[in-house]
């Protein structure tokens, strides 16, 4: 049987209908003893998430974690095992238009894979304490879980449970690496997500001039990320707890605009070395997305970097061409040969398009980029890329739009830009734009303050941060 809601060529059907049948053949002789009690829809679900799902979980890079190490320990640990179930489960109800279950208790295929995993590791740390290794991985296995179901505080909860592991062992690279990277996501999410503690573990790393492998550049990448995350959320601190001791706040002053300072040279030092692994790209279409994406992430990064000190939001219209470098790239096709994207992904475990033309939708006030970049996340984005939901963001996008240049934007977004183009609006003061945003649910509305508009998605409702100075009168929405 195909899987539903994944489209395969008829060579793709046939290649996998002949390894299910393969493995059927093997669960009846000697190999069943590494799968005892796997009966057929186990099976087929651990066959779809090795050729169908491993593959794109980890972007157009292709973490080994997905492809080898979590598919060797699904044949070994049961916890590691209905982790994997659940989540190739939840891969094909991905474009159904059903509303996912969000309690790990409900019934259901999927949920009763989940809720067995969770059993299975709660009995593996009583019984096997020693295997930290493998609860971390299970964390990062939960994070995945609850990320494709969109519960993003679920998903840090188990982040945040995999990172106090990390700190409290030995320090293990691939595994810091994943979490360092999900821990960077919040560099664009414009959502603090406080509540995730610090890798404590490494300091700024020494990297090869130039990089060797596309796994290099994207481990400095998101080296370098976390930092000014890390950065950005000392200063969060400071200002909180400090704000108005004058020579407490010259001093913090003085230590951030150095770290900036020393992130910067980084980050040039990062595309010098990058440059070799760009030119490899433009000729070997397997490295075209990554290093497409590479290269928009490491834009933005130089922007947030550069920007998050200021208190006035128009310290971002001073990068202009580096919003329009990441619109160029954006615009630029997928080569018909790349492996990742010819698998039609629809949810990735890592940052893809999405972060970068959200980013460039929230911090760019020139509108005819600001459109273009609101256009091309439609067209761009899987359905979701870890937290990030392409509908529920461009919802949000949209009217962040409407709200800051006080326009109402049509369906076909072409016309609107080259309207734009051939005569753009000044951008909005800084009083009229926005400062932050918040996504609640329900019980969270009362918590919400200095709110000016608001737009409901789904079960949640994402609420607009305005300038505090802004009267009932002056409300954009």
């Amino acid at each position: 049987m195909i899987p539903q809601g994944f489209e395969m060529s008829e060579s793709q059907v046939v290649r996998f209908s002949t390894r299910r049948q393969g493995l059927q053949r093997v669960r009846t002789g000697c190999a069943t003893c590494k799968i005892p009690d796997a009966d057929d829809g186990s099976l087929r679900s651990l066959e779809f998430f090795q050729h169908v799902v491993a593959p794109v979980l980890s972007g157009p890079l292709g973490r080994s974690f997905w492809t080898h190490l979590v598919a060797q320990l699904a044949h070994q640990e049961p916890a590691v095992r209905h982790a994997v179930i659940t989540i190739s489960s939840l891969y094909e109800q991905f474009g159904k238009g059903l509303k996912l279950l969000r309690s790990p208790y409900d019934d259901g295929y999927a949920m009763r894979h989940y809720n067995s995993a969770i059993k299975d590791i709660i009995s593996l740390k009583a019984h096997y304490p020693e295997q930290v290794d493998t609860a971390i991985i299970v964390s990062i296995l939960f994070s995945c879980i609850e990320c494709m179901r969109g519960n993003k505080q679920a998903a840090v909860s188990h982040c945040r449970h995999g990172i106090l592991l990390m700190n409290s062992s030995r320090p293990n690279a691939e595994l810091a690496s994943i979490f360092r990277h999900l821990s960077f996501v919040t560099l664009f999410s414009n959502e603090c997500l406080a509540e995730l503690p610090f890798l404590t573990n490494g300091g700024y790393p020494s990297a090869p001039t130039p990089f060797q492998t596309f796994a290099q550049a994207q481990e400095m990448i998101d080296w370098l990320g976390y930092h000014a995350v890390k950065l950005a959320r000392l200063r969060d601190r400071h200002r909180t707890s400090s704000s108005s001791l004058t020579s407490t706040t010259s001093k913090y002053s003085h230590f951030f605009s150095k770290e900036i300072r020393r992130l910067n040279i980084y980050m040039e030092t990062w595309f010098v070395s990058f440059a070799p692994l760009k030119e490899q790209s433009d000729t070997d279409p397997r490295y075209k997305s990554i290093a497409r994406i590479l290269e928009m992430r490491w834009l933005a990064s130089k922007i947030w970097t550069n920007s998050f000190m200021e208190d006035d939001e128009t310290a971002y219209d001073a990068y202009i061409n580096e919003f329009e470098r990441i619109v160029e790239i954006a615009e630029q096709p997928p080569p018909t040969e790349d492996p990742f994207w010819s698998r039609s992904p629809k949810f990735m475990f890592e940052m893809g398009f999405a972060p970068q033309l959200y980013f460039t939708v929230m911090k760019c006030r020139y509108l005819p980029l600001r459109l273009k970049a609101l256009s091309l996340m439609k067209e761009k984005c899987c359905e979701r890329e870890i937290l990030w939901d392409s509908k529920a963001i461009y919802t949000a996008g949209k009217l962040i739009i409407e709200k800051e240049h006080g326009i109402q934007l049509p369906e076909d977004l072409s016309l609107q830009v080259r309207k734009m183009v051939e005569s753009p609006p000044p951008a909005p003061i800084d009083s009229h734009r926005l400062r932050d945003f918040t996504i609640s649910g329900p019980e969270d509305e009362s918590s919400v303050r200095e709110v000016h508009g608001s737009l409901e998605i789904a079960d949640s409702r994402i609420y607009f941060h305005f300038p505090t100075s802004l009267t009932d009168s002056e409300d954009l929405g």
